[in-house]
């Protein structure tokens, strides 16, 4: 082979790298970024209009957009192509997108459309996301946070922003605390022995995804007061993000007479992926008295998000109560007999709701009422009678 035909293939290769290198990438540092036919992949975010995502710089509660100077996750391909490339976007005010300032996106030169994923935070890059175990701050709040934005598919190349819209993958819980007979102030809150972590394969990773808690048990502190900016029967109120599951609740109290205690609940509360569950807590001396006051989709749309955890249970007074999870938006029929006179009915659950696993036992109504009217009383685990 002479030295001209040599030169001539490994032009000749160069020339054919160089072409699948730009029909395998979206079009960023190869092409001239100057050039009038380039167009960046400009996005904007939604969050669920019921978001309460907590602000970055605060403790306040955002209603439907990321707080300004959080890092978000950005990954494009070419559509129908598995091969991703990803980005981090800055956000800016009321749902802007800041591209980045290194090598942003352009859609293709050959006006082929593309797909997006994102998610939040950035570090969930590697398929593992683990809550913050303090979350007293903003910081630790939203870094535990875990959302992930509806994928778009067939994108076509466009100046106007491309909107993502985010959902909530874990669950939030909001605790308060209410210092009672014989506490003068509340310290501490925490949730006890949390699982933090959830993985996932990134690539598959979609707002109907469901977790598996997991990891080394962690307590995540709730709430942390200082002797000198908290007044004496003062309630607080504290908000964490957790994986689903149940645990239990620590209070750490000054009481009365100055001495310190720690309390543990014998009941449990709930993180329940996609939901902000609301408890009640009364602190009485050595007693913790725990009541979930509410129950309210984190996301608004449940479209794109049903997912609630399949089995709750409480400990009541010493006894398990399961509830299950029946999902909303389908038919459920009923049928009831009174006398000689059947009936049927059959309505639609718009939002998804727990039920008692089994019926109320005997043991569980005497562990609420104190008292049995049940006429078989041999096995306490029998179904109450006579109420």
């Amino acid at each position: 082979m002479t030295m001209k035909s040599k030169r001539s293939n490994t032009y000749y290769m160069m020339a054919w790298l160089l072409t699948m290198l730009c029909a395998a990438c979206v079009g960023d540092e190869l092409t001239d970024q100057n050039d009038p036919s380039m167009v960046p992949v400009t996005l904007s975010s939604q969050l669920p209009q019921t978001g309460d995502t907590r602000a970055a710089a605060s403790l306040d509660l955002n209603g439907n957009s990321f707080e300004a100077g959080q890092d978000v996750l950005v990954r494009i391909s070419r559509s129908g192509e598995n091969v991703y490339k990803d980005y981090v976007y800055t956000t800016g005010e009321n749902g802007v997108m800041n591209l980045p300032a290194v090598s942003p996106p352009y859609y293709p030169l050959d006006n082929a459309k593309i797909d997006i994923k994102s998610f939040h935070p950035t570090t969930a890059i590697n398929g593992s996301h683990t809550v913050a175990s303090d979350q007293t701050t903003a910081e630790g709040y939203v870094a535990s946070d875990l959302m992930v934005a509806v994928n778009k598919t067939n994108v076509a190349k466009t100046a106007s922003n491309v909107e993502l819209r985010y959902y909530h993958m874990l669950g939030k819980i909001t605790l308060t605390v209410i210092p009672g007979k014989g506490v003068k102030r509340i310290k501490t809150v925490k949730l006890k022995n949390v699982k933090p972590t959830v993985t996932f394969d990134v690539n598959s990773l979609t707002t109907s995804s469901t977790f598996t808690a997991g990891g080394d048990p962690v307590d995540v502190t709730v709430v942390k007061t200082l002797n000198d900016d908290i007044a004496d029967k003062a309630t607080v109120q504290g908000t964490a993000v957790i994986p689903v599951q149940n645990v239990y609740v620590e209070v750490e109290v000054v009481l009365d007479d100055d001495s310190e205690s720690v309390v543990v609940s014998s009941q449990t509360v709930n993180g329940n992926n996609g939901y902000k569950n609301y408890y009640e807590i009364t602190v009485n001396g050595p007693k913790i008295n725990v009541s979930l006051s509410a129950s309210k989709e984190w996301n608004a749309d449940k479209k794109y998000f049903k997912n609630c955890s399949p089995v709750l249970t409480f400990n009541v007074g010493g006894e398990l109560f399961n509830m299950v999870c029946v999902q909303g938006g389908g038919k459920t029929g009923y049928y009831a007999q009174y006398g000689s006179n059947p009936s049927s009915s059959q309505c639609r659950m718009k939002h998804d709701f727990y039920i008692g696993q089994t019926e109320v036992t005997q043991a569980l109504w005497t562990a609420v009422m104190g008292s049995n009217p049940a006429y078989f009383s041999d096995d306490r685990n029998k179904p109450v009678a006579r109420v």
